[in-house]
């Protein structure tokens, strides 16, 4: 298999992680905020 920068990237230990993201539920509403930093808005809303 090729190398994959995606693969071999630094990051959080398996550990790390679990101490930060002990839940589903705070790594869901992490990469939610990580992803809408304003919150979500709908399309229709827009409209």
């Amino acid at each position: 298999m090729p190398n994959n920068s995606i693969r071999f990237q630094k990051g959080f230990s398996i550990p790390e992680f679990m101490q930060m993201y002990e839940t589903e539920i705070q790594c869901r509403e992490r990469l939610f905020h990580l992803r809408w930093k304003n919150g979500y808005i709908s399309s229709e809303r827009l409209a």
